[in-house]
């Protein structure tokens, strides 16, 4: 029988014990595609609600306050991005791991040309 899995969804899930990624191979690549203004992002997992996205932002791209139904952890891989959630905004260099509550709005700005690492859990 026909696996009619979408080809996404069969690369995007952990097939056996562990998935693994090179964050600095998948960061050129996403980098590379980034027109001016704008970003790229790639999902590296989505299995059981769980979502882990790559994003690439140029300097000076906005992602507008939203929320998620569930935690979201934003770490920032690359450049520097301002993060504004809870009534306060961080200027957030590599290294730095920010996480929100569920429906917590947040948004991001990228001062520079940056890469974050997203984590989306599901609602509770």
């Amino acid at each position: 029988m026909a696996d009619h899995t979408p080809a996404y969804l069969r690369t995007h899930t952990i097939a056996g014990d562990a998935l693994t990624y090179s964050l600095a191979d998948q960061m050129e690549a996403l980098t590379g595609k980034v027109e001016p203004g704008g970003r790229q992002a790639i999902t590296l997992l989505k299995q059981h609600g769980t979502s882990v996205v790559l994003m690439a932002m140029d300097k000076g791209n906005l992602i507008e306050e939203h929320g998620t139904p569930g935690v979201v952890t934003i770490q920032v891989l690359k450049g520097r991005v301002d993060i504004t959630g809870d009534d306060r905004t961080i200027n957030a260099e590599p290294g730095t791991l920010l996480a929100f509550g569920p429906s917590v709005a947040h948004s991001l700005s990228a001062i520079d040309e940056a890469a974050v690492l997203l984590t989306i859990s599901p609602p509770a």
